[in-house]
This record gives structure tokens, C-alpha cells and sequence, in this order.
């Protein structure tokens, strides 16, 4: 399974992704690995494709794109990481040996970023398409299930959030594209984040991710409470009291 996702903030981007790699043979095994990483400390990416090919296009935007270029505005920066990332998809394709069941080496880039305090996502997919995205994208084989649960989400407004609470929106959908994909990926520990804002791209520390994993339950637990105090479509969910008596104010676990 592979899952890279993006998702805009009022104030920055935040990517995250699974930890699992598939070696290709007749016999496929998992490992960890990190699908997400940045350039020159002012823009995350992440890959989803050809370990191989990705570590060859990662080589090549870092000689090709200097940190002069991450400050660009995305309608300048696009072309040249375009440039770079469609060349070696044509660059595989052109390599490949056909033999049977096999096909060319692929990759497919989410990039995340913010031009000028306002953020943006870019994505090239396999077949060098590129777009730009105004909201959230996703891109690997389990893209199906995080779009369903950014649609799940919709109603929260996230590009009116802050990354604090994006990058918990983020933890949710990719764990639970980890509990629900059949391929068996390594659990909720393998979740890699980024968060991009007006300073730089960051990578989201052990301890952090931890925080979101308790914030995740307790969130979790308030909806349980919540639907507990609704009794019936027929009343449309009236009768009763408020299943939310606690102090709004209260230090509960749920800030980061």
C-alpha cells in the first residue's frame, strides 16, 4: 500500500504518507520506508511509484532546483520541476526491458508549499500530468480511501483551519487508510508527516506524532459521547441533554 497526502491550511500544507515499502517480486514483502521529504528545507514532496526512479528524480531536483528557486512564486517553480520529474518518466519508459508481467518504472510527486503566505499543492502523476490543487490530493494504490475520508471531512471547512488542526485531520484519514487497506500495512506508528508554513518545510517529530496518536483517541471518544446523547431520527436527535457537559475549556490532552 502506498497513501501520500496533502492537504491545505489557512496558514501552510501538510503532507503525510504511510511508512511501507513492497519489494516487486513473485513473492512481495514489506519493509519501512519514508515516502516523504523536502527541498532545501522550504518545500516537502512526497512519492509514490518506483523506489528506484523516485531516488534517481529526488537526486535530480536537488542538483536542478536550487533554494533561490523554492522562493519562487509555483507559477515560476512549476515549470522547472516539471521539467525535471517528466524527464526521467520518459527516461524510465525509454529503459525498460519487457519481459512478461513486467511493466516501465513509475512515479507520481505531491509537492506542498506556501508562495507569498499563501499554500499550494502540485502534482505530477504517472503519466506526467501535472495540476495544481486548491484544497487536498492524494496520490499511491490507497488514494481511493483518503479521498473518502477527506469527503467524510468536508464539512469541517479545513482550508479555514490551522495546520495544528489540519496535520490532525491528516493523521486520521492516513491511519485509517492503514487499518482499512487489505494489503496489511505496518500500523499506525509508520504515518510520516510534514508541515509546510511561511518558515520552511518541518518534519513532524516522534514525540508529536505520539500526541496526535492520544489526540486522535480523545477525539474519538467525544463523538462516541456525542452520538450517546441523540435518541431517535423520529425527534431529529432532540430529546435528552447535552452530551457535552464537560468544561470546553479544560486541559483535556487535545492541544499539540
Amino acid at each position: 500500500m502506498t497513501l501520500v497526502l496533502a492537504i491545505n491550511a489557512c496558514d501552510g500544507v501538510v503532507l503525510a504518507a504511510d511508512g511501507q515499502a513492497t519489494t516487486s517480486s513473485a513473492n512481495p514483502t514489506r519493509m519501512p520506508t519514508k515516502k516523504l521529504g523536502n527541498l532545501h528545507g522550504r518545500i516537502a514532496y512526497g512519492c509514490a511509484g518506483s523506489a528506484g526512479l523516485k531516488q534517481r528524480v529526488v537526486e535530480r531536483l536537488r542538483a536542478t532546483i536550487s533554494a533561490e528557486d523554492c522562493e519562487l512564486p509555483l507559477c515560476e517553480l512549476r515549470p522547472k520541476i516539471f521539467k525535471v520529474v517528466n524527464q526521467l518518466q520518459h527516461d524510465a519508459l525509454a529503459e525498460h526491458v519487457q519481459l512478461t508481467n513486467s511493466e516501465p518504472a513509475h512515479v507520481a510527486f505531491l509537492f506542498g508549499g506556501v508562495d507569498d503566505g499563501t499554500p499550494w499543492i502540485y502534482e505530477i502523476d504517472v503519466a506526467g500530468r501535472d495540476q495544481e490543487h486548491f484544497i487536498s490530493e492524494a496520490i499511491g494504490q490507497a488514494a481511493h480511501f483518503a479521498h473518502y475520508g477527506l469527503m467524510h471531512h468536508n464539512h469541517y471547512e479545513l482550508a479555514k483551519r490551522d495546520l495544528k488542526q489540519v496535520r490532525m485531520f491528516a493523521f486520521r484519514i492516513t491511519a485509517n487508510t492503514i487499518l482499512t487497506d487489505a494489503s496489511g500495512a505496518a500500523g499506525v506508528g509508520s504515518i510520516q508527516m510534514y508541515q509546510v508554513d511561511s518558515t520552511g518545510a518541518t518534519e513532524l517529530s516522534d514525540d508529536e506524532m505520539k500526541a496526535m496518536a492520544y489526540t486522535l483517541g480523545v477525539w474519538q471518544t467525544r463523538e462516541r459521547d456525542i452520538f450517546a446523547g441523540f435518541h431517535g431520527a423520529e425527534d431529529g436527535g432532540a430529546a435528552g441533554s447535552s452530551p457535552v457537559e464537560k468544561d470546553a475549556s479544560a486541559d483535556d490532552g487535545i492541544k499539540l
